[in-house]
């Protein structure tokens, strides 16, 4: 699919799920791309127990 026909489908209906567990640096990657270029989208992030920091910010990001 081309960028311009992803660009004229309206994809406001889709959620994206992150699982992450220790991966910091890859999951803010990730959500600030989302959010760059699907702003209104759900994202649902999974974390299974990370000792890296990852749960204490995504839940910073649930307060924003």
């Amino acid at each position: 699919m081309t960028k311009n026909a992803m660009n004229s489908k309206n994809i406001t209906d889709v959620s994206f799920i992150i699982p992450t567990k220790n991966t910091l640096n890859y999951t803010m990657m990730a959500y600030r791309s989302l959010r760059e270029f699907y702003p209104v989208n759900e994202i649902v992030m999974l974390d299974d127990k990370s000792d890296d920091g990852t749960w204490d910010w995504i839940e910073a990001q649930s307060k924003l």
